[in-house]
Formats: C-alpha cells, structure tokens, sequence
C-alpha cells in the first residue's frame, strides 16, 4: 500500500509544481526555430512529416522521434503553447515513476528509491527540460532511458532463455527509440556496466560474470552509440553548430574540468540558474587547477569505498561518463554548460548521496530522525525553488531579464531580451539591450541589425542606417541587413542607394518575392525602368497574388508605355483587392485618358472612379480629377467640369496649388466638350 502512495505522491506533487506551465509561452530561443517558423512540424503528423523527420538535419540535429512528437503536439493544439509545455510536464512526471520503478527494482529499496525519483523530479535544474518546449528530446529520451534500464535489470536477473531474448530485445528497441529522440544518450553501454558493478553485482561474488562478457553482451549497443555519434557529428558540422573559429582545445578542456564543478555546485545549491551561461575561454589557472583536484579528490574517494560503499563510484562514473557527449570538449553552441544537459547525469550523483545518507543514519534513530528532517526540508526547499524556477519560464522577457540577473554580461541574454520586446513593440526598451549585447560581443551582427531596427520604428533613420551598415561590415551575407538598409535609405529618399543593398538582397535571397518588388520599385525610381519590369516581374512569379507587386508593375510599365500590360496588372490586382484605392485609380484613369483608343472606356472608368471616390468620402482632390476625366471620356462634360472645380476647391484648401490649377485647367476643357488624353510615351 505504501508503495501505491508513493506513486501518487511523486505524480501529484510534479503535476503541481510544474502546472503554472499550461500558461507559458513559446519562447525566442530555439522555440521559434523548431516550431513557430517550420511549417513541418506545423502541419501535424502527415506522411510528408514522417519522410522529413528521418531525413532533415535540420538545426543541426537527427532526432526523428523529438521531431514526430512535436508533429503531434501541433496535430493536437496547434500554436498554443500550453499544450506542448502540459506534454512536456507529464513526460517528466512518467520519467520519475520509471525511475522510481526501475530503482525500487534494481535495489529491492522502497523509501531510499523514492528519495531518489523525487530529487529527479523537483530539482530547481531539470526545470529548463521540462519547461523549455523545445527540449522535448530530454523529456523523451529519458523515457526511453528508464525502459531501457528496467529491460536491462529483467535481462541481467532472469535466468529463462527466452526471457533473457525478449529482454534484450526491449532493451535495444529502447535503446535505439532513445537515440532518436536525443543522441546524447549513446551512454548507456557504459552505464549498463555501472549496473553490473552495483547493484547488480555481476562483477564479484558467487554469480560473477566474466568481463569479456559484460562487455560482449554490450557490443551492439556500443555499434548502434558509435554509429549514432558519427551521425550527430557530421549533421552539427553541416548544420554549422562548431562555429566558424573553433575554440582551442585547451580552452575546451579548462571548461569541461570547471563545468564539472560547477554543475555539483548547483545540485547542492541551486542558485542563479539561467538558459544560457556565457563561455570564458581565458579562465583563471586558479580555478581550472582547483577544479581539477576536486574531481581527483571526489575520484579518490569514490574509488576507496568501491568496495564497502559501491554507490559512491557508481554514482559518480554515471554524473562524469553521462555528461561527457555535452561537457564540451566537442564543442557544440557558445554556452560553459547547460541545465538541461544535467537531465540524466544529475541522477547518478543523488543515487550516491541518497545511498550515502542512507548507510550513514544506519540503524541509529537520532540519525534517521534528523535525516528526515533534512529530507523533508530539501524536497520543500527543492519544490518552492523550481516553482520559481518555472515561472521565469513564462515568457521570453521574464526569462532572458532573469538571465541577465543571473548572469551578469550575457550576449545571448541581451539580444533574446531585445528580440523580445521588440516583437512587442517596444522599441524604446529594446535598443538598450541590443546595445548592450553588440557592446559584450562586437561580432553580433543581427544585435547591430536589430538595434537598427529599433531606431528606424522610432523614426532615427540616419541612425538607424549607421547600425545596418556596420551589421553588413560584420556579416556581408546576411540578407537580412541589406533589407533593412535599403527599406531605411528608401525612407530618407536615397533611391539609388536603396536599389544597391535590395540588389544585394536579390542575390543572397532569389526567391524572396519582397525583395524583388523592393528593387523594382528603387529601380524605377531612380530611372532604370526596364531593369524595374524584369525584377516586378520576378516578384509577381514568386507570389502571383501580392497586390503591391501587382501595382507597382502596372506604374512602371505604364511609365513606360505598355498601357495594355499595364491595364492587365491592374485587372490583375483588383480581381485580388477590389477596393484598392490605389488599382481603382490607376485603372480609371488609364481607362479615361489613355493616349491609345482601343484602350480607352468611358463607363469602365467612371464606374472605377464614382467607386474610389465614394470609398474615400469624396475627400481627395486627386481621386476627383480622375472622377472628372472620366466623366469627360464618357461625354457627361458637365459632371466632368463640376467635379474638375470641386477637386480644384478641395486641392487649394490642402495648400495643394498647382493640384488646384490643373483641375481648374481641365474643368475649362471639359466645359468646351473635349476629353482629355495623355500624350503618347515616346518609344524608348
């Protein structure tokens, strides 16, 4: 019965604590990659979903089974966040009842395997898996790691043949279910063989298993962790995650040597937490020297109760063996360490301590009453921090801000915080943090970018352009940049300069319609009308039912005398805006003044016109001269001079004189009985 409580405790109280979860965010960083901007996964779980899943590398990782879960997700809730954080929630809660079930298990323990599963599950550190919706692979792969370690115990026990084959079998489809939700599993082999030595006991005793078969029996499992740690490899290095400079080596060893420490640091005090821990690549001989000694000095003291307290080596060889794919001696990202790589490793260090405390209180019931007490304390300690800890994963602000404070100078915390609020438009608060991650790492080109953008919203344009251009001197490839710059110098008149970055844009981005509309239009405007046309064109190819690209291409191939094409792109918008003001003008008016006559059509124009105006409360003096013109081209002269006079009237009230004069001009035209027609374009 104790058991069954035990059960429904860890389960109750994990829902709990990570339930303020169902309300959080998707966050900025890595959320948006993996879900927000990919359409794959947005679709939900599709044949086409599946075929990519096995075969993308996509940001630089192979883990099908990660991708095929987040198909799911968005199959069941679509973009709302609560649903995939409330999958993420219960993963983690089946982990702690696998764990507790496997240990309890493995150890015939009941009460010492539910100290363990608890500090699994409300460590303040193993926050970042479970409420970073992205991390699913940690979630996931530690399910499969538990079953995986349950088959391992039911094949190392039983002495049934058949038995002993279906347990294996369990164990390599778990094993292999495992590596394609996260390759950072490829260390169970070893760990496998932690279990023989305790507490499975293979290694001594009366029912010792010779070495060469403990490792033999392992072989294809270490076939299927070398086969998957090439494939991780060459898909980081494709998909970039090494970096253009790599780290010296001797940088990444004095890393790896104090991340160690510093990991134990936070399980034994779980303070200042943050997503992202800034590298240092000069760190002080001191502290990588005095690091080192402490592992030695843990490593002896493990190895010298081996014999009477196996827990002690076990535990640890799993926290250091487990973090070795992550500790970064390969280096993959710019972090020192990470939370979430502590997902699985951090288990091995609270079998040692539990085990320890446990053969420490013995039998003696003072001990065993003060550590209850402790217990007690440490699990409310445990639960109340990562309560916290779960709320600065709300959203992207709350969780970069807390970063920055944990952290202190944070690039990656800077820029994010900024990316932040400026998709909530505030720009006035953003600048300051892309500021400030360009002033920590002056190679942020997309901080220059962003602050530039920050400044353009404000209306800081020259400003602003300074920032783009020195984001283009750090990065000459990114396209995004040369966007910005061009739609910035637009802005300021410099249409010549801006057709220069859009043609940068066009060359690092073909198939951005965007782009292409963009240079048209800088193009024409600087009087290169026949290289506008070609780009226009290309704009209307790549997304045939953009109204503004359809617009412009009618004005400039109006500009340039191809009244019938341009009468067509005109057709072509309002069939897709019927109430562009823009497309309702400029069809009217070429309709009623058209220098070809085939062309012209009185009551198509006045139709066109009677309608933009009546949209516009008949306010603007440049929609009623078109309203006038067609009139004139229908024969209604009277209604074409009246309406002439009153955008005459409406022009001078604007301050717009010479507007004004020639509606005056043409009302007298009209009033003699005569259209009015634009002046053929000269042949080019």
């Amino acid at each position: 019965m104790a058991t069954g409580w035990i059960y429904l405790v860890l389960a109750l109280l994990t829902i709990a604590v990570y339930w303020p979860l169902h309300t959080a965010e998707f966050n900025n960083y890595d959320d948006q990659q993996y879900i927000l901007d990919n359409p794959q996964i947005q679709g939900g779980l599709t044949r086409a979903a599946v075929a990519w899943a096995f075969t993308t590398g996509y940001a630089g990782n192979w883990h099908p089974l990660t991708w095929l879960s987040h198909c799911l997700d968005c199959q069941w809730f679509g973009l709302h966040a609560g649903g995939h954080h409330v999958v993420n929630v219960l993963f983690h809660t089946a982990n702690t009842l696998l764990l507790f079930a496997v240990w309890r298990s493995l150890t015939g323990t009941r009460w010492r395997a539910a100290a363990v599963a608890a500090l699994f599950a409300w460590h303040p550190l193993h926050v970042e898996s479970v409420a970073w919706v992205a991390e699913r692979k940690d979630v996931l792969s530690g399910l499969f790691w538990w079953l995986a370690l349950g088959a391992y115990g039911w094949y190392a026990r039983t002495t049934d043949r058949r038995a002993r084959g279906w347990a294996y079998a369990a164990l390599l489809g778990a094993f292999v279910l495992g590596l394609m939700a996260k390759p950072m599993v490829v260390t169970l082999p070893g760990v496998l063989l932690l279990l023989d030595f305790w507490p499975l006991r293979r290694w001594t005793g009366a029912g010792a298993v010779p070495a060469a078969r403990l490792v033999f029996e392992k072989l294809p499992l270490l076939a299927l962790s070398a086969g998957a740690s090439v494939v991780t490899y060459l898909v980081q290095q494709q998909g970039g995650a090494f970096g253009d400079a790599p780290t010296p080596l001797g940088a990444r060893l004095a890393n790896a040597v104090v991340a160690y420490v510093r990991y134990l640091g936070k399980l034994a005090w779980p303070a200042d937490l943050a997503v992202f821990y800034p590298f240092n690549p000069e760190l002080p001989t001191l502290a990588v020297a005095g690091a080192g000694l402490g592992l030695l000095a843990i490593t002896g003291f493990a190895l010298g109760n081996a014999r009477r307290q196996p827990w002690w080596i076990m535990g640890w060889l799993w926290f250091l063996g487990t973090l070795v794919p992550v500790i970064g001696i390969v280096k993959v990202g710019g972090q020192a360490l990470a939370d979430r790589y502590t997902y699985l490793p951090a288990t091995g260090v609270f079998i040692a301590v539990v085990w320890g405390a446990a053969e420490w209180a013995g039998d003696r019931e003072r001990r065993r009453r003060a550590l209850g007490v402790v217990a007690a304390v440490a699990a409310a300690a445990c639960l109340g921090l990562t309560r916290r800890q779960g709320g600065y994963w709300h959203d992207s602000v709350a969780l970069f801000q807390h970063a920055i404070d944990a952290t202190g100078r944070n690039s990656v915390a800077e820029y994010n915080l900024g990316q932040a609020l400026l998709t909530l438009n505030r720009m006035a608060e953003a600048a300051p943090h892309f500021q400030a991650a360009s002033e920590i790492d002056p190679t942020l080109w997309k901080a220059q970018n962003n602050w530039g953008l920050c400044l353009a919203r404000m209306d800081r344009l020259t400003e602003a352009t300074n920032h783009y251009a020195t984001a283009i001197q750090l990065a000459p490839t990114a396209p995004d940049a040369h966007f910005n710059l061009g739609v910035a110098l637009t802005s300021l008149g410099n249409r010549a300069g801006a057709a220069a970055q859009f043609q940068d844009y066009v060359q690092l981005a073909p198939n951005d319609s965007e782009g292409h509309r963009l240079l048209g239009g800088s193009l024409a405007a600087s009087g290169r009308a026949t290289e506008a046309q070609d780009h226009l064109a290309r704009a209307a190819a790549l997304n045939p039912t953009n109204p503004p690209t359809l617009l412009e291409w009618g004005m400039v191939l109006s500009q340039a005398g191809r009244l019938p094409e341009a009468a067509a792109r005109y057709e072509d918008l309002l069939r897709l805006a019927p109430q562009s003001v823009e497309g309702l003008n400029n069809l009217a008016w070429l309709r009623a003044t058209c220098p070809v006559a085939e062309l012209r059509n009185g009551a198509q124009a006045v139709r066109l016109a009677e309608q933009v105006c009546e949209l516009t409360g008949r306010k603007i003096p440049l929609l009623l001269g078109t309203l006038g013109a067609a009139y004139a081209e229908a024969g209604r002269f009277g209604e074409a001079a009246a309406t002439a006079r009153q955008a005459a009237s409406l022009a001078e009230a604007a301050g717009l004189a010479p507007l004004a004069a020639r509606n005056r001009e043409l009302a007298a035209l009209y009033e003699s009985g005569r259209p009015w027609h634009e002046p053929p374009v000269p042949a080019p």
